[in-house]
């Protein structure tokens, strides 16, 4: 008797997914075993592995309900050996990702202190050869919409693990394009762009590009994982970049003593990024005129209010303009 080519298909799809089964990781006996492993593997690969294996346990549960859906609905020689097969193999995967979603908590607690300093350390090791003087920077806030709400709605864990993860994914970002994670500040992520006379056009393209992928970070990969496979609500940040000099600021005399930045363009940044909608981004003037004309096109005037804005350019002493991408 020839066999059912549907059922064929069925039979080789499943045998792929318990190969990938067999192949994935499987559940720890303990919490102590648990620390052991992550103790000996580098911080960024492992979190990264950990998301990727994430990803693959739930596709495969949307998987096993399809192939589920298909044979119940299709005429199958012997379906009740094959559909009963499926759904015991498709609960072996729902534990699997019940297994991922009870650990998270202390995968993060595990990992996130030594992936968070990494770009404050980074950052610092960069000012601390300024420390005391002024250069001109490229300043970036990114802030998360919202988040007053998040935090009256959620519970304590998934408020961290969504803050965690929003700044997590934002830092590798602005490192990608060469910037700098001067602070997170609740929910904001403060960045900065060094930048020479003679590549300053280039650095300010690379922030505004920088700022999109953020905000496609933002909508392909936290939203797509967090909020449509996992229920946690839908994120989305505002961006306010501009330019100036600022000065370089070390609190104590000890050589590991905290620096930051003060200057103009931080307070106007800061600013702007309030005044911005979700999902988009505005610069300030400064900013706009590194611009090349192409660029420029990218953007348009923000009107604002003069009794709500009080930043002024200092050559012309007119109200400082803001622009918003279109």
């Amino acid at each position: 008797m020839v066999q059912n080519p549907l059922f064929m298909q069925l039979e080789s799809v499943l045998t792929l997914l318990i190969n990938l089964i067999q192949n994935s990781i499987k559940p720890l006996s303990s919490n102590e075993d648990f620390n052991q492993r992550f103790k000996s593997l580098p911080e960024e690969t492992e979190l990264t592995r950990i998301k990727q294996d994430y990803i693959i346990e739930y596709d495969e549960v949307v998987a096993y309900h399809k192939l589920i859906h298909i044979a119940e609905m299709t005429d199958l020689p012997q379906p009740n050996d094959i559909i009963p097969l499926l759904k015991e193999s498709m609960q072996e995967e729902e534990s699997m990702a019940y297994w991922f979603q009870v650990h998270v908590t202390l995968i993060l607690e595990i990992l996130w202190p030594k992936l968070i300093n990494s770009p404050i350390k980074r950052s610092q090791d960069f000012l601390l050869n300024y420390a005391g003087s002024k250069i001109p920077l490229i300043i970036m806030y990114a802030d998360l919409v919202g988040s007053t709400n998040l935090s009256m709605t959620l519970s304590v864990e998934n408020l961290i693990a969504l803050i965690r993860a929003f700044t997590h994914e934002l830092s590798n970002v602005v490192e990608r394009y060469n910037g700098y994670v001067l602070k997170y500040v609740g929910d904001s992520v403060i960045s900065f762009f060094p930048f020479l006379v003679d590549n300053k056009y280039q650095v300010c393209k690379n922030s505004i590009e920088c700022a999109k992928s953020i905000i496609d970070v933002i909508n392909t990969e936290i939203n797509i994982i967090l909020h449509e496979k996992y229920g946690y609500p839908e994120l989305f940040v505002k961006i306010g970049i501009d330019e100036g000099e600022n000065v370089v600021i070390q609190y104590g005399y000890e050589r590991n003593s905290l620096i930051d930045i003060l200057g103009y363009n931080m307070n106007v940044a800061a600013k702007i990024t309030s005044l911005t909608t979700a999902n988009s981004i505005s610069i300030g003037e400064n900013m706009y005129r590194l611009l090349d004309h192409r660029q420029q096109l990218e953007f348009h005037e923000l009107k604002i209010s003069i009794n709500n804005w009080k930043y002024i350019n200092r050559d012309t002493k007119e109200p400082y303009k803001i622009y918003k991408i279109k």
